[in-house]
């Protein structure tokens, strides 16, 4: 076991975490952030969809009472999943061993991640794989408001650099629901 107990953006620490496993020990990376309520039994009834439906990188929809930066990724009632253009970098998504040899290690030139949302279209198009939200297993992202604990201003510094020299989607285009699911 690791204790950090120094602040490190969320991507560099994901890298040093992730360079200590063999990750094809393993179908699935899941990331989470440590301020959302996970419903009963998320972990088997999140991926059970993934599989489902082919997700080589996905996340939870948001619940309708969770902060949610950016009002794509709030739970659809009615539908099981859908294929997007877009999946956000937080407060959790999930890799699909497919993904680890295009997605990882994360690019650590937006060290908080911000902006990785907008390349990782492009690269999953690029080599043939899906993207898609879980609606039918929530996540409450509600214990704190985002963005509490460090700097906007020199994440989004990041992220505007990160962008202007890399492939991506403009919201426009990433905000697209590709495919929808009902069981």
């Amino acid at each position: 076991m690791q204790v950090i107990d120094t602040f490190s953006p969320k991507f560099l620490l994901l890298n040093q975490l992730l360079q200590k496993i063999d990750l094809y020990d393993f179908e699935y990376v899941i990331v989470s952030d440590d301020d959302i309520q996970l419903p009963a039994g998320f972990v088997d009834r999140y991926l059970a969809m993934v599989s489902r439906y082919n997700l080589a990188v996905a996340q939870p929809a948001r619940t309708h009472d969770s902060y949610i930066d950016h009002w794509f990724v709030e739970q659809l009632d009615g539908i099981d999943a859908r294929r997007t253009r877009f999946v956000e970098i937080g407060p959790l998504f999930s890799l699909h061993r497919s993904a680890f040899d295009y997605f990882l290690p994360f690019d650590e030139a937006s060290p908080m991640g911000w902006g990785n949302d907008f390349v990782w279209p492009v690269l999953a198009e690029k080599h043939g794989l899906r993207m898609g939200i879980v609606d039918a297993v929530p996540v409450a992202h509600d214990f704190r408001k985002p963005v509490a604990y460090y700097d906007h201003g020199t994440s989004a510094k990041h992220m505007n650099k990160y962008l202007a020299e890399r492939p991506h989607l403009s919201k426009k285009d990433a905000f697209f629901i590709l495919e929808s699911y009902v069981g």
